[in-house]
């Protein structure tokens, strides 16, 4: 694990990586289309675009490829992929080239017969992310591109994106007990609400004591006996039966519960995912 000073200076450079991409224009429809490992990055514009009102799907690469693209058309198309050797992700954004789409395809670098296969096309914008801290990067990149939401929310979210720079210092004070606490657990799986999927799934990605990650609905499924939960306070309530019965099963519940805006909770779950693994992947 590395130490928390080396752990926060590679988060803050993934944040400053994440401001010099290029910035997507989004219209009222967008397809994001994800493989399993980045999926963390990709929640967080799911939840960012339905949010600000406009329609959004995320679906996989061979779901998008074969069962939705063909039957319909999207004028706007994101797609996120980790490893260097997606050739699903890929195939994806072909058939979207094809379809008459335009794509994103973000990334870090990728092995080079699959970076000839996406150059191709004219309509495939090429956002390479940085192959040190690909998921994070992606993940801070996902809320910067979030059209602002709408209502009173808007001030609220754009004061927490302004602060991002110190978001890392006051999640390491705010969560230093629980940070301690889940870092030391030799086996857990991960639990999650809706708005923090992200930092869930970060964890048990950088975490090599992590079992899996599973939606809170899910907790009958768990392995071992040990489980770190993630929610906001505006979605716990939602969960109180679930919890309840957490505890009637003898499960030990660590509680991770983030009071921000569901926005940006993905982004904040995953600093203390990373935080808590001592890795930024």
């Amino acid at each position: 694990m590395r130490s928390s000073s080396e752990t926060r200076s590679r988060i803050l450079k993934a944040l400053s990586a994440a401001r010099s991409l290029p910035r997507p224009e989004l219209p009222n429809d967008v397809l994001i289309v994800s493989s399993p490992d980045a999926v963390a990055a990709a929640k967080v514009l799911y939840v960012g675009l339905l949010s600000a009102g406009s329609r959004a799907s995320l679906v996989g690469p061979t779901e998008a490829s074969v069962l939705i693209m063909p039957y319909r058309e999207f004028p706007k198309v994101v797609i996120y992929a980790l490893s260097h050797k997606d050739n699903r992700a890929v195939r994806a954004a072909e058939e979207a080239a094809i379809l008459g789409s335009d794509v994103y395809f973000v990334a870090p670098p990728i092995h080079e017969v699959l970076e000839a296969r996406i150059s191709r096309y004219e309509n495939v914008r090429r956002v390479e992310v940085p192959p040190e801290t690909p998921l994070m990067t992606m993940i801070f990149a996902s809320v910067i591109w979030s059209p602002k939401p709408l209502g009173t929310r808007a001030s609220r979210v754009q004061a927490e994106l302004e602060a991002l720079d110190s978001a890392v210092e006051w999640a390491e004070e705010s969560y230093r007990d629980l940070i301690a606490e889940v870092s030391a657990l030799q086996g857990f799986s991960a639990l999650y609400t809706p708005s923090v999927e992200p930092g869930a799934r970060y964890l048990c990605q950088a975490s090599g004591a992590c079992h899996g990650a599973l939606p809170l609905e899910e907790l009958q499924r768990l392995s071992g006996d040990v489980a770190v939960m993630m929610e906001t306070t505006a979605e716990s309530h939602d969960y109180m039966d679930l919890e309840l019965l957490a505890g009637s099963r003898g499960l030990r519940l660590i509680k991770v519960l983030f009071n921000t805006d569901p926005l940006t909770a993905g982004v904040y779950s995953a600093l203390f995912g990373a935080l808590a693994s001592g890795k930024v992947v």
